[in-house]
């Protein structure tokens, strides 16, 4: 993959799923407890397609899930997430 690739293409296409309809691989970088978007930067300079960040093992996971997401669509890395923040911080 072009570390210059977003990931959507010019033409609507979704790079991640595009992979996959391909049978290609898709690799992403798996993160808990990142508190900085820094780390999607770290995503895109080692090669991966997409962060997946884990919501459940953080304090403020919604304010920092939404800034390294930010982040990772300007450099053209997918964002995925999983989880729900805890119950105790809503």
């Amino acid at each position: 993959m072009s570390l210059n690739r977003a990931w959507w293409d010019i033409d609507g296409t979704h790079v991640v799923i595009d992979r996959l309809n391909r049978h290609l691989a898709v690799t992403a970088l798996g993160v808990r407890g990142a508190r900085t978007p820094g780390i999607a930067r770290l995503a895109k300079a080692s090669g991966h397609d997409a962060i997946w960040v884990d919501l459940e093992a953080q304090r403020d996971a919604d304010r920092v899930a939404a800034q390294i997401c930010a982040c990772a669509g300007d450099i053209g890395v997918a964002c995925l997430l999983c989880g729900c923040p805890s119950a105790s911080t809503a």
